[in-house]
């Protein structure tokens, strides 16, 4: 069970590390000239110009036929780079442009990605949300939100699902919100995903299941009943019961 636990959340953690090693360069996001990235001058001004905060610059070159969503090395783009920088005003100037806060290069990365894994201010999804960004778009396969899990972007989280972001939502390794939840012993949010129907059934790609989850924790883990995770662990299976699952009898404190 622990290696299927690891398998099913690897594709995240596998993308995050890959822009740890990738994009960092050997040096921090905002010491990164990320114009060299772009191989045109127009693009390259049009960086520097988000990289200095250089609003009247961002709107020139735009007014010129600047392209506000090339896409450099490292699948960056305009968007992209004024997340990892934290310019804010740089990303508000790009929305009010025209940039679509849901464009994908043509490797399918989204620039939201940043805002629920690197960029820790949860004003920056604000603002993608407020100009159309799409709760239940995903980057490389992954959806939003299982970014802002895996990262433990609380407040980010809960932005998406009051904006609508699937509760149902799957990864690209068939794991649901609801079991990546367990996963990550969020057993709040987990009881709260059910209590608003989210389905329990749904296996990944290991043939995880959140029902399988539950009883294996509660088997090894469950050694004092006044512990709180066993206490609201029990509460999740005899919400599963009551939603037809069939939970194994003799568990602890059942």
């Amino acid at each position: 069970m622990g290696g299927m636990v690891v398998k099913s959340m690897a594709g995240i953690i596998l993308v995050i590390l890959i822009w740890l090693v990738v994009d960092s360069r050997g040096a921090k996001m905002e010491r990164i000239d990320y114009s060299e990235d772009f191989t045109s001058a127009e693009d390259k001004q049009i960086v520097l110009a988000i990289a200095s905060g250089d609003i009247p610059a961002i709107k020139r070159l735009a007014a010129a036929g600047g392209n506000l969503q090339a896409v450099g090395a490292y699948e960056n783009t305009p968007m992209r780079t004024a997340l990892k920088l934290g310019q804010i005003k740089a990303v508000e100037a790009l929305l009010q442009l025209g940039v679509d806060p849901n464009f994908k290069t043509p490797g399918g990365t989204a620039a939201a990605d940043i805002a629920v894994t690197f960029q820790r201010d949860p004003k920056f999804l604000k603002m993608l949300l407020d100009h159309g960004l799409d709760p239940n778009l995903s980057s490389e396969g992954v959806p939003l939100i299982f970014f802002a899990t895996t990262e433990g972007l609380w407040r980010q989280y809960d932005m998406l699902l009051a904006n609508g972001a699937d509760i149902n939502s799957r990864n690209e390794d068939g794991s649901s919100l609801l079991l990546d939840l367990v996963l990550l012993m969020q057993y709040d949010r987990a009881r709260d995903l059910l209590l608003k129907g989210a389905n329990y059934k749904p296996a990944s790609t290991t043939g995880l299941s959140v029902l399988d989850l539950l009883v294996d924790y509660q088997r090894r883990l469950c050694i004092d009943p006044d512990l709180p995770d066993c206490r609201k662990r029990a509460e999740l299976l005899r919400l599963l019961r009551e939603r037809g699952a069939t939970v194994p009898p003799g568990l602890p404190y059942m």
